[in-house]
């Protein structure tokens, strides 16, 4: 899969700009730091994945003294097709989502243009709260399966309604039995959401584990630990008295949580930051290949000034095992020393 060309409208401080790309290689945004590099990426990202990686609200996308942003893409994978991303904030909140001209909702849209990312962040997501690695697993997988994102979206919504059930029953404005329903229905969506998660751990972990191997020149036993509800029905049952007190649901997919472990140590805790940082570049790797088993196809790789964090050797390594898919990447000077480097870009105050 690659971007044959990509146009943004008032999307940050790119008010009107379009660009063309070849199928492989690297694409590099290179220029000092705040002129608009990220926000390219964040442009790709956004068209495939419809919100950024920013954790922003979508009006905050908007460029100055504009009313919408619109991203739009040509891309090829098994066919070509063009995609178009719209939002508008005023006068009134509008957001359309197209593939090939037509109108479709997102569950129907997701997995049109494949994404892998990678930034400073994600490099540290072991060290992060459970909720940012549970985030990292829920955009994998929506991209793959729109199934996994039909259960996670349905998850949320009886999430929502037993959490406001557990303030009503604890104001005696409601009774334990009106939970019965949507306990049934997080049990139901919970597990399709589990049983997701394990199939993705169990297809990486060999990928992941060589990975690991080839960047670190070691042979470190690299394991993935997941934490996760064996019997949810029964946890909701037994931990009812609890989660009337806190009036939260304290069981669930909601509470799930992966750790790496190296030679049974909690990398977390026991591991240098080096080999945190290849347990996490083992991991997008693996994701990669997950993607293409999946597919049939590579991802678009986008490498958020990832380079600066990494060592050389690092460097090489994550350089060389990418190689073959259409890479976007940021950086502060000119690389010309990358494989495949075949469009430079330098931006200029939103101006490439």
């Amino acid at each position: 899969m690659f971007i044959k060309s990509l146009k943004l409208e008032n999307f940050r401080n790119h008010k009107n700009l379009s660009l063309e790309f070849n199928d492989k290689g690297f694409n590099v945004f290179y220029g000092r730091n705040g002129l608009g590099k990220t926000n390219v990426l964040e442009a790709i990202y956004v068209l495939a994945l419809t919100k950024s990686f920013h954790s922003v609200h979508p009006k905050e996308l908007i460029s100055w003294g504009a009313d919408f942003f619109r991203l739009k893409g040509q891309i090829t994978s098994d066919r070509d097709y063009e995609v178009e991303f719209f939002y508008q904030n005023e006068p009134n909140v509008k957001r359309a989502i197209k593939k090939s001209g037509i109108n479709i909702s997102i569950k129907k849209y997701l997995g049109s243009i494949l994404v892998s990312f990678f930034s400073p962040e994600e490099l540290n997501l072991i060290y992060l709260e459970p909720l940012r690695r549970r985030k990292y697993l829920n955009i994998v997988l929506s991209q793959i399966y729109p199934e996994y994102l039909e259960a996670l979206m349905r998850y949320e919504k009886a999430l929502i309604q037993r959490n406001r059930l557990l303030n009503l029953i604890s104001d005696n404005k409601a009774s334990v039995s009106d939970l019965e329903s949507w306990d049934r229905e997080l049990v139901l969506y919970g597990n399709r959401i589990t049983e997701s998660r394990k199939k993705f751990f169990k297809e990486i972990f060999q990928d992941m584990n060589e990975f690991y191997k080839k960047i670190s020149g070691g042979n470190d036993d690299l394991q993935i630990k997941y934490k996760f509800s064996e019997n949810l029905e029964k946890d909701l049952k037994n931990s009812l008295k609890e989660d009337l007190a806190r009036r939260i649901t304290s069981h669930g997919a909601h509470r799930e949580d992966f750790e790496f472990y190296l030679n049974d140590h909690l990398a977390s805790h026991f591991g240098s930051r080096g080999e945190c940082r290849t347990i996490i570049l083992a991991l997008k790797l693996a994701e990669r290949n997950f993607f293409k088993k999946q597919m049939k196809f590579s991802p678009i790789i986008l490498l958020d000034d990832v380079l600066s964090e990494l060592d050389h050797e690092r460097q090489n390594h994550l350089l060389h095992l990418i190689s073959g898919s259409q890479v976007f990447l940021t950086t502060s000077r000119e690389e010309r020393d990358l494989p495949d480097a075949r469009n430079m870009h330098k931006i200029l105050l939103g101006v490439v």
